[in-house]
């Protein structure tokens, strides 16, 4: 089973368990207060079935999101990169794993770290206006 499948029925089940749970609770609260409708678990149960759409397609996705953006966070050799290295002749230059690491590692000075100096651009739209 894929691990995509395999979080889909976790988070589905969990939350479908979690809704019950809540439901029972509730039921206790209702007969202890002597308020508890005759249909109550019928109402239940096609609350449950209209959920399980959200169950399967909406919580999924969030908590999947939720363990990227707190949990799992960017590769440690991928932290360094601050975008594409430009000398000062305004050759780019590449940068990889390795290359960030010795510049993390403070070896070697980061290649190209200087930016290529400022000059302004014109540049004619379709319109005759400059941009």
């Amino acid at each position: 089973m894929s691990f995509a499948v395999q979080v889909i029925l976790t988070v589905g089940g969990v939350a479908f368990a979690a809704g019950l749970l809540l439901a029972s609770l509730l039921w206790i609260a209702l007969r202890v207060v002597g308020r508890c409708p005759d249909a109550y678990w019928r109402r239940v149960g096609r609350a449950h079935l209209w959920l399980v759409p959200a169950y399967v397609l909406l919580l999924p996705p969030l908590v999947l999101a939720s363990l990227a953006r707190w949990g799992m966070g960017t590769r440690g050799d991928e932290r360094g990169y601050a975008g594409p290295r430009v000398t000062a002749d305004g050759e780019w230059r590449f940068q990889s794993r390795e290359s960030l690491a010795r510049e993390r590692d403070a070896t070697v000075p980061p290649d190209g770290a200087e930016r290529a100096p400022a000059r302004e651009v014109r540049l004619p739209t379709a319109d005759g206006l400059e941009v």
